[in-house]
């Protein structure tokens, strides 16, 4: 991979995953970074890979959240502060196009449930509902390049 400005790789592969440099990621982000980056250098399936099949999930992430009571990430004013925590999150493809998950952070209060559903190509609405009574709704709009 190359960038402009010329980065090393692993900043390249920190922008394209999260969006922000290797010196402002996660702990549990920088080890996916790692992943990806032996995965792309032929080093096969990362361990987070490996058990996300072995537990049958297509998607689980290790990441930050918000920490204190959940609250919906559509909609902040539910509760829970806008201070970063660990988090595992992961879930399903229940039919193409309908995704349900569920998160994890420290606190037994921190849990979630997501319902992701594609309305049309790159169009999605997304519920979530957590633990505490906070929930949210919003319409996502998404395009590769």
């Amino acid at each position: 991979m190359s960038s402009t400005p010329a980065m090393p790789q692993e900043q390249i592969l920190s922008y394209v995953l999260f969006g922000r440099a290797s010196t402002q990621i996660t702990a549990a982000e920088g080890i996916q970074v790692a992943q990806a980056a032996a995965t792309l250098a032929g080093g096969g399936a990362g361990v987070l890979d490996k058990l996300r099949g072995g537990l049958g999930l297509d998607r689980l992430m290790l990441g930050s959240s918000q920490t204190g009571n959940a609250s919906s990430n559509l909609n902040p004013a539910a509760g829970g502060s806008n201070t970063g925590g660990t988090s595992v999150s992961g879930g399903k493809y229940l039919a193409e196009g309908v995704y349900v998950g569920a998160s994890q952070g420290l606190t037994p209060q921190s849990s979630k449930v997501v319902v992701e559903i594609e309305v049309r190509q790159h169009v999605t609405v997304q519920g979530d509902f957590s633990q505490t009574g906070g929930s949210g709704l919003g319409l996502n709009y998404k395009y590769d390049y």
